[in-house]
């Protein structure tokens, strides 16, 4: 991203500040996904929303960079609020949100807590039909 944003960096008048937000991002990420506790996972996921809203607002084009930073931070937290609901339901019911310790315990198919994962992940993504 760092590479492609030449043609921003040259125009903007404080290029650090980007290029930190974008290092920012990309240590959230690390830390998400070299978590061993889903809800540290969930935390350092959604952390990563306050430097892509931050970037949206700061070095976007459109006039409605406001509003659509505000889309952005509102939509994405209220869809991963069944995640939340889910990893809460998980570690209520097993006692443990380890992901080590999730592969021993055998988890009955519970298709309410199914639904809950998968769209809470289908809005993480950038699916089509999701962020319509």
């Amino acid at each position: 991203m760092l590479l492609s944003s030449y043609y921003i960096n040259q125009n903007n008048i404080n290029p650090r500040l980007f290029i930190m937000l974008l290092i920012l991002i990309a240590v959230f990420l690390f830390l998400s996904f070299n978590s061993s506790d889903l809800l540290l996972f969930y935390v350092m996921f959604e952390s990563t929303l306050i430097p892509i809203f931050l970037l949206v607002l700061g070095w976007g084009y459109q006039p409605e960079r406001i509003s659509a930073s505000l889309y952005l931070l509102f939509y994405t937290l209220s869809a991963s609020l069944p995640l939340l609901l889910a990893l809460l339901y998980l570690y209520a019911d097993l006692g443990t949100l380890n992901f080590h310790l999730l592969h021993m315990i055998d988890i009955s198919c519970n298709s309410i807590l199914f639904v809950r994962l998968i769209l809470a992940f289908l809005v993480k993504m950038p699916v089509y039909f999701g962020h319509l």
